[in-house]
């Protein structure tokens, strides 16, 4: 049970990492130069980067969740498939977290 909140909690984190990066990226804050210039020059091939926030789930996602297992667990084959839920997780987060704001 503790497993369950434990990544349910990680999961939140990663959301909130990733709306911060997503909103940094609007009108008037520090990322927007940078992100106009991602989207114009990388397509649709650019959103898991800095597009759209729940494309962004497997990019950053990726990003944040591994570093962490690996430190703290160690590589191991069972980690693979706790990612794509990760992800999955993630793109309902996201998109949750975004629409309150």
């Amino acid at each position: 049970m503790f497993e369950l909140i434990s990544f349910l909690l990680f999961v939140f984190i990663q959301g909130m990492f990733i709306n911060g990066i997503a909103g940094a990226g609007e009108k008037g804050y520090i990322l927007e130069r940078p992100g106009n210039w991602w989207k114009k020059n990388t397509g649709w091939w650019g959103k898991p980067v800095f597009g759209c926030v729940r494309c962004m789930s497997s990019f950053w996602g990726a990003v944040t969740f591994w570093p962490c297992v690996i430190w703290k667990y160690g590589y191991g084959w069972w980690e693979i498939p706790v990612f794509i839920v990760d992800v999955f997780v993630l793109v309902y987060v996201n998109w949750f977290l975004y629409k309150r704001q």
